[in-house]
Protein backbone atom coordinates (compact mmCIF):
# COMPACT_ATOMS: atom_id res chain seq x y z
CA UNK A 1 0.00 0.00 0.00
CA UNK A 2 1.11 3.34 -0.97
CA UNK A 3 2.24 6.43 2.33
CA UNK A 4 -0.52 8.19 0.75
CA UNK A 5 -2.95 5.37 0.58
CA UNK A 6 -1.85 4.37 4.09
CA UNK A 7 -2.14 7.94 5.47
CA UNK A 8 -5.45 8.24 4.10
CA UNK A 9 -7.12 5.03 5.65
CA UNK A 10 -5.08 5.67 8.94
CA UNK A 11 -7.41 8.99 8.67
CA UNK A 12 -10.63 7.15 7.87
CA UNK A 13 -9.94 4.65 10.95
CA UNK A 14 -8.80 7.52 13.24
CA UNK A 15 -12.40 9.31 12.40
CA UNK A 16 -14.23 6.23 12.65
CA UNK A 17 -12.54 5.52 16.24
CA UNK A 18 -12.86 9.18 17.11
CA UNK A 19 -16.88 8.93 16.33
CA UNK A 20 -17.38 6.00 17.71
CA UNK A 21 -15.41 7.50 21.13
CA UNK A 22 -17.72 10.58 20.99
CA UNK A 23 -20.78 8.07 20.23
CA UNK A 24 -20.06 6.63 23.53
CA UNK A 25 -19.68 9.98 25.18
CA UNK A 26 -22.89 11.10 24.13
CA UNK A 27 -24.62 8.18 24.89
CA UNK A 28 -22.66 8.17 28.60
CA UNK A 29 -24.10 11.22 29.00
CA UNK A 30 -27.29 11.17 28.12
CA UNK A 31 -27.27 7.74 30.25
CA UNK A 32 -26.68 10.44 33.03
CA UNK A 33 -28.99 12.52 32.16
CA UNK A 34 -31.87 10.15 31.93
CA UNK A 35 -30.81 8.56 35.89
CA UNK A 36 -30.81 12.17 37.18
CA UNK A 37 -34.21 12.65 35.98
CA UNK A 38 -35.29 9.47 37.77
CA UNK A 39 -33.54 10.37 40.60
CA UNK A 40 -35.18 13.75 40.56
CA UNK A 41 -38.35 11.90 40.04
CA UNK A 42 -38.07 9.46 43.02
CA UNK A 43 -37.28 12.38 45.14
CA UNK A 44 -40.37 14.46 44.06
CA UNK A 45 -42.26 11.51 45.08
CA UNK A 46 -41.26 10.74 48.35
CA UNK A 47 -41.12 14.37 49.47
CA UNK A 48 -45.23 14.44 47.92
CA UNK A 49 -46.01 11.14 49.74
CA UNK A 50 -44.77 12.40 53.15
CA UNK A 51 -46.40 15.41 53.14
CA UNK A 52 -50.00 13.07 53.19
CA UNK A 53 -48.23 11.05 55.43
CA UNK A 54 -47.47 13.50 57.75
CA UNK A 55 -50.60 15.35 57.26
CA UNK A 56 -52.38 12.18 58.47
CA UNK A 57 -50.26 11.46 61.53
CA UNK A 58 -50.47 14.38 63.51
CA UNK A 59 -49.66 14.08 67.12
CA UNK A 60 -50.79 17.55 69.21
CA UNK A 61 -48.86 19.97 70.70
CA UNK A 62 -48.61 20.78 74.43
CA UNK A 63 -49.45 24.23 73.88
CA UNK A 64 -52.70 22.61 71.82
CA UNK A 65 -53.57 20.17 74.53
CA UNK A 66 -53.23 22.36 77.29
CA UNK A 67 -55.30 25.42 75.94
CA UNK A 68 -58.12 22.35 75.18
CA UNK A 69 -58.11 20.72 78.82
CA UNK A 70 -57.57 24.45 80.07
CA UNK A 71 -61.67 24.66 80.59
CA UNK A 72 -62.37 20.88 81.22
CA UNK A 73 -63.41 19.74 84.58
CA UNK A 74 -60.99 16.79 85.78
CA UNK A 75 -63.76 14.09 84.41
CA UNK A 76 -63.91 15.65 80.75
CA UNK A 77 -59.82 16.14 81.17
CA UNK A 78 -59.13 12.81 81.62
CA UNK A 79 -61.51 11.45 78.78
CA UNK A 80 -59.92 13.96 76.38
CA UNK A 81 -56.32 12.67 77.32
CA UNK A 82 -57.37 8.59 77.08
CA UNK A 83 -59.07 9.49 73.60
CA UNK A 84 -56.30 11.42 72.03
CA UNK A 85 -53.46 9.13 73.65
CA UNK A 86 -56.08 6.00 71.48
CA UNK A 87 -55.47 8.11 68.57
CA UNK A 88 -51.63 8.25 68.97
CA UNK A 89 -51.49 4.35 70.35
CA UNK A 90 -48.44 4.51 72.40
CA UNK A 91 -46.75 6.54 75.33
CA UNK A 92 -42.99 6.47 74.80
CA UNK A 93 -41.42 7.24 78.63
CA UNK A 94 -38.26 8.89 79.01
CA UNK A 95 -36.78 9.12 82.37
CA UNK A 96 -34.51 8.06 84.81
CA UNK A 97 -35.79 4.68 86.14
CA UNK A 98 -34.09 1.36 85.43
CA UNK A 99 -35.46 -1.17 83.42
CA UNK A 100 -36.28 -3.41 86.23
CA UNK A 101 -37.74 -0.30 88.34
CA UNK A 102 -39.97 0.36 85.83
CA UNK A 103 -41.39 -2.76 85.21
CA UNK A 104 -43.98 -2.51 87.77
CA UNK A 105 -45.39 0.90 86.86
CA UNK A 106 -45.07 -0.39 83.42
CA UNK A 107 -48.05 -3.75 84.49
CA UNK A 108 -50.11 -1.17 86.45
CA UNK A 109 -50.03 1.45 83.78
CA UNK A 110 -50.59 -1.52 80.99
CA UNK A 111 -53.74 -3.01 83.22
CA UNK A 112 -55.37 0.60 83.29
CA UNK A 113 -54.59 1.66 79.51
CA UNK A 114 -54.04 -1.45 77.35
CA UNK A 115 -54.88 0.18 74.30
CA UNK A 116 -51.40 1.83 74.47
CA UNK A 117 -47.96 0.74 73.65
CA UNK A 118 -45.81 1.40 76.55
CA UNK A 119 -42.51 2.25 74.96
CA UNK A 120 -39.18 2.91 77.66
Amino acid sequence: MSVLAESGLKRLVEAGMSRHLFASAENGERRDATVRKIIKTIFVCAVFVSMFISDSVHAATLAEVTAKIGSLNAQEKHQFLVKGAQKEGELVYYGTLLVNEFTALGKAFNARYPFLNLIH
